[in-house]
């Protein structure tokens, strides 16, 4: 369960419902509600990186309409830890939607759609200035971008592409995988996640950077514990063993 989910439904909105006119966030609701989305923050971005390593191995065996995929929904991770180190909590009754800043004084409101569209819609909207969002990709914002990849590779496409490569894939597989996702760590290579050829991978990558280095801001330098670092250190591979470059991340 999510914990901000979880305070919120049990102790801040009890009754099961959210009242026509709710009360305002006290001071101690709000200590508490950063609390949990700190804890939810760490959650989202481990399974961020696992999604990611997933789309990184997936491209590297050529499956590109997973990888495609796993990459976005990488990103949609990143951004919910993100949004939620931020202080934004989106928290349900039912079917129902809300979203709620850890504000003094805050008050709950309506969301709209599913979770992933809040989300990317709450992301573009509280945190416009956001380093992730400063370029489009190929002339949209980089949030509906890498949305639309994955829509056409899940939905739009009658089956999936292999044994072909698709065309935002065709850079990165010439250059090799491994090679590439190498360069994306590289911080004088962060604008190629803006780049149409490079940025299905290099655009998660930078996500997972940004998540990391804000979540450690708030909760100190190590966001994982040992067990965990140890677990997701090993997941992204290529047939040379682990990528080095995620260890050191999460060091």
């Amino acid at each position: 369960m999510h914990a901000a989910q979880t305070f919120l439904t049990k102790t801040v909105f009890p009754n099961g419902s959210v009242p026509k006119n709710p009360s305002i966030l006290t001071a101690s609701q709000v200590n508490i509600l950063n609390d949990s989305l700190n804890q939810d923050a760490t959650s989202y971005a481990y399974s961020g990186i696992i999604t990611l390593s997933e789309a990184i191995i997936g491209a590297d065996h050529h499956f590109y309409s997973w990888a495609t995929i796993k990459a976005y929904y990488s990103v949609f991770y990143f951004l919910r830890a993100i949004l939620a180190v931020n202080g934004t909590a989106i928290f349900y009754y039912g079917k129902k939607p809300w979203i709620i800043s850890s504000r003094l004084g805050d008050k709950p409101k309506k969301g709209h759609n599913n979770t992933h569209e809040m989300v990317l819609s709450e992301f573009k909207k509280s945190l416009s200035a956001h380093w992730l969002l400063t370029q489009p990709i190929d002339s949209t914002d980089p949030l509906s971008w890498i949305k639309t990849k994955r829509e056409c590779a899940n939905y739009t496409a009658a089956r999936f592409i292999e044994p072909n490569t698709p065309d935002h894939f065709i850079k990165i597989s010439s250059i090799g995988i491994s090679k590439a996702v190498a360069s994306y760590f590289n911080s004088e290579n962060d604008l190629l996640a803006f780049d149409i050829d490079h940025a299905i991978l290099a655009y998660p990558i930078q996500s997972l950077i940004h998540t990391n280095n804000e979540i450690k801001k708030v909760v100190g330098d190590r966001i994982f514990g040992e067990d965990d670092v140890k677990f997701l250190s090993t997941l992204c591979r290529d047939k040379n063993g682990p990528m080095s470059d995620f260890k050191r991340l999460f060091l």
